[in-house]
């Protein structure tokens, strides 16, 4: 079992202390000094604080979080200023959204059962199915699964087929069951669907569950052919694995990757401490008795300049990976690099930020997932913290 990795210590090193052995040698106190400082010039006196002050950056050493470890100040939270000239450049444009409500209209049992039948669910994660055509969608307080058609519109379009647009029963399960499901994604090596719990508890711990799935395209059946218990451990529920993705590496395995909601996959103030993002790196493995695990292989850093307070899902796309933020209302897009195993299988380097657009719902803040599209990135969002209402599902 992997523990959750922490932070920096905070704490500077400590000057080595010399024992004084000359006892008539004057002991000074907080007051003394002051004293001492009154009498002599002020100038010396700021000379030595400045000395004492360089002596202690040289202990340090000029690293990263050098100003953090002396408790001097914390990274900036990513924030979007609305009055910079780079506004424009650094601002992503919006081309369309359709409320999920809208797209799922006439799948209640009853017309008049539509808005109260979709009202319960909040969209927490998408995927593009195998075949391009639709995307799927599941919900953290529901098992079913939402499928829509990948132009994501409601108006009438050359080659679409609004019937597609359903909601997936989930075996043995009813709309009311709370799932916990943060993210989806598609395994090409086997062809079938990864869903994963952000945390359950598991013999007096929390962790992640990812189940795998079949969605038959043609009759739309999901079948459940197993679930594996991830062994990196979280210390809180409601901080676990916020988005996921399968790595095809070039050593012929497929890895899965678990993107950590918080700062350092911690909660609280450390997992807000921005640019401190983690994807864990776990392959599954079997034991005699046919019993699964997603054994963690590496802790990947997320570059620092994705400076985010949050991380909300992930999506790859050649050497490609974006990061969305729900608290920063922004997606970082960067490149990743394959090493061997032994290196931690992966690699990510800086990339740049953009924000989505700003209007009343997302200033509040949105929770941002993205899926993989022909030509464009699609991106759901919903209204944010507590039982968000109408989730988005647009393209941008």
């Amino acid at each position: 079992m992997a523990d959750t990795e922490a932070g920096p210590s905070g704490s500077a090193p400590m000057l080595p202390h010399r024992q004084e052995h000359d006892h008539r040698r004057r002991t000074y106190s907080p007051r003394d000094w002051k004293g001492d400082c009154e009498r002599t010039n002020s100038h010396w006196c700021l000379t030595g604080a400045v000395v004492t002050f360089l002596c202690a950056v040289s202990l340090i050493g000029l690293s990263e979080g050098w100003l953090e470890a002396m408790g001097l100040g914390r990274r900036m939270v990513h924030d979007k200023d609305c009055s910079s000239p780079e506004f424009s450049k650094q601002t992503l444009k919006l081309l369309a959204e359709e409320p999920l409500q809208r797209l799922a209209v006439g799948l209640g049992t009853k017309k008049s059962e539509d808005q109260d039948f979709l009202g319960r669910f909040e969209g927490s994660g998408l995927v593009l199915s195998r075949d391009s055509s639709n995307y799927y969608v599941v919900f953290d307080n529901s098992f079913f699964l939402g499928k829509f058609a990948s132009e994501l519109t409601f108006h009438s379009t050359p080659g679409y087929n609004r019937s597609t647009n359903k909601i997936l029963p989930w075996p043995d399960k009813s709309p009311d069951d709370v799932s916990g499901f943060e993210a989806i994604t598609f395994n090409s090596s086997s062809g079938t669907y990864l869903v994963v719990q952000e945390a359950i508890r598991y013999r007096h711990s929390i962790f992640a569950n990812v189940i795998e799935v079949d969605i038959d395209p043609t009759t739309d059946e999901v079948t459940q052919l197993g679930s594996c218990i991830a062994d990196y451990h979280f210390a809180a529920d409601n901080k676990g694995f916020e988005g996921a993705g399968v790595l095809q590496h070039d050593n012929g395995k497929s890895y899965l990757l678990g993107l950590c909601e918080g700062n350092f996959c911690q909660g609280g103030s450390q997992g807000r401490r921005a640019g401190h993002g983690r994807i864990v790196v776990m392959e599954r493995q079997r034991d005699e008795g046919g019993n699964c695990t997603y054994s963690t292989v590496s802790v990947v850093p997320i570059p620092r300049d994705a400076n985010f307070e949050d991380y909300s899902d992930l999506s790859l796309r050649g050497k490609h990976v974006a990061i969305v933020s729900q608290a920063s209302s922004a997606v970082w897009v960067g490149r990743f690099e394959l090493v061997p195993e032994a290196l931690g299988v992966m690699v990510l380097h800086p990339g740049r930020v953009w924000d989505f657009p700003r209007n009343e719902v997302l200033q509040r803040g949105g929770h941002l997932v993205g899926g993989r599209g022909r030509d464009r990135r699609r991106l759901g969002q919903d209204e944010g913290e507590g039982e968000a209402a109408l989730p988005l599902l647009g393209q941008g």
